[in-house]
Formats: C-alpha cells, sequence, structure tokens
C-alpha cells in the first residue's frame, strides 16, 4: 500500500512518502510564509501606496497556505534602510518623493519572508 501525507516539523514542511518498499520524508519548504499585498506598486512621486504584511501557515489538509489569524507576532518590515514592526494587517502608507524602485521587504526568522517592489515615477 502506498500512502503520501504532509508533517510540520519545528517551522518546517515534509512531503513523507509510504511505498511498499521503503519511506522517503522530503523537505519541501517552511511552515510558516509572510504575504505582503500592495494595491498600487507603481505611483507618481507624493503619491500613497497602502501595503499590508500577514502571517499564513500552511494546512496539511488543504496543501496551501492560509492566513494564520491566531499569530499575533510583529512583522519586522525593511524599507529603504529603515526597519519597522507592524501589527499582522496593519497598513503601511507608503510614498516617496524621489523617484525609483523601493524594496519593502518581511525579514521574521523562521518563516519564508515576502518582498515586493514599488516603482516611483518622477
Amino acid at each position: 500500500m502506498n500512502i503520501e501525507y504532509r508533517i510540520e516539523n519545528d517551522n518546517k514542511l515534509y512531503i513523507v512518502k509510504e511505498l511498499e518498499e521503503y519511506v522517503m520524508k522530503q523537505f519541501v519548504g517552511l511552515s510558516k510564509r509572510i504575504i505582503a499585498e500592495c494595491n498600487n506598486s507603481t505611483i507618481s512621486v507624493g503619491q500613497i501606496t497602502n501595503i499590508v504584511f500577514k502571517h499564513y501557515i500552511f494546512n496539511t489538509i488543504t496543501a496551501d497556505y492560509v492566513v494564520d489569524n491566531n499569530n499575533i507576532d510583529k512583522i519586522h518590515v525593511y524599507i529603504g534602510g529603515n526597519q519597522l514592526d507592524v501589527e499582522p494587517g496593519e497598513v503601511i502608507e507608503f510614498s516617496s518623493f524621489e523617484p525609483g524602485k523601493y524594496v519593502i521587504a518581511s525579514t521574521n526568522e523562521g518563516a519564508k519572508n515576502a518582498e515586493l517592489e514599488v516603482t516611483v515615477y518622477g
């Protein structure tokens, strides 16, 4: 009989395949991740775009990441040389008076972090 299932162990996600001949355990990725959403990744100088970071966790039943509303840990966000801590779901209003490309990323440990790029035109 062949069986395949997913397990989480210390924030790591594994796929386990039990075949008649052997058992194989394969590392798939981190079970936790942070997702960033932005209402507009291309803005004009002085215009505001809203950015939201949320915790997600892998659901082994649906085999997909879902919002982790139980995780209230602050999310460490890096924006243009500045580090700030935000609550999950808190809106960051980003704007710049300098044209360019800006990387906004989470930097939490033990999770796959989010990164997005906002382009500001003059």
